[in-house]
């Protein structure tokens, strides 16, 4: 996976605070970029500003634009801090089972496995970036999609190619239906907005990463195996096409003889 090259600072004309030393500043930092996102999660982007998240850090509202140069910036180097790690970790584990199938296809479940074990249980522990996490993923500020555009470019991605390889059963267009599904079902229950007690009651509970993990993979795992809808719309894979080709070229030879 192509490395993300670190956010450079933003220039101000706002002078800085003189702090006692450089732990003072990385502390005056992370104390800004913990607030920010504690109010991006709250009120998401357009309705949080710099002199909240200033206020709710303690911090001089100058050290905003010298630490980071505008709100859009901040917000990238909060979701960066957060999604870089999770990122090289889902790449990881997803590798590791693409190279254990070799050239065989993946087990769609192991594929699932991989990639949604590093979200559930790094979000989970986390409640305020899996808020933040879940109202970026359908926020459509111009500001947010540029930055969740950067950051989950397709560079960074590799479970959606996993899956694709294991399903070839799936022509394109119905693959990314379903994938579109399982992505809008993961992040549902990732944000665990607790919509589902009222419907179970109290006694049921999403707090456990891994009992949801179980229910999660179960179901996802006999949406994207059953088989394919069909229907005029269908369009076969460039993969299926030339398998139906060489069939046919084979039938037609077996029938001149």
């Amino acid at each position: 996976m192509n490395s993300v090259t670190p956010l450079r600072r933003g220039r101000s004309t706002t002078r800085a605070p003189r702090a006692r030393d450089d732990g003072d500043l990385r502390s005056t930092r992370d104390k800004i970029l913990d607030a920010a996102e504690a109010v991006f999660a709250d009120k998401g982007y357009n309705g949080a500003s710099t002199r909240d998240i200033a206020a709710a850090a303690d911090a001089n509202l100058g050290m905003i634009p010298y630490y980071f140069g505008s709100k859009e910036n901040l917000l990238k180097e909060v979701i960066r801090r957060r999604a870089i790690p999770e990122l090289e970790e889902r790449a990881a584990e997803v590798s590791a089972v693409l190279t254990e199938a070799g050239n065989g296809k993946p087990d769609i479940a192991a594929i699932l496995r991989a990639d949604l074990q590093p979200q559930f249980h790094r979000r989970r522990e986390n409640a305020v970036h899996r808020r933040l996490a879940g109202r970026i993923s359908t926020d459509p500020s111009p500001e947010v999609r540029r930055v969740v555009n950067e950051i989950y470019s397709r560079e960074a991605l590799v479970f959606d190619l996993a899956l694709r390889r294991a399903c070839p059963h799936l022509s394109d267009e119905e693959f990314y239906w379903r994938f579109y599904c399982l992505f809008g079902a993961v992040q549902y229950v990732l944000a665990d907005v607790g919509k589902i007690q009222t419907l179970a009651g109290p006694g049921f509970s999403t707090s456990n990463p891994e009992v949801a993990l179980t229910f999660v993979i179960r179901f996802l795992e006999a949406a994207l195996r059953a088989p394919p809808v069909g229907g005029t719309s269908e369009v076969p894979s460039r993969a299926a096409q030339r398998t139906r080709s060489l069939t046919l070229h084979k039938t037609q030879s077996r029938s001149r003889t």
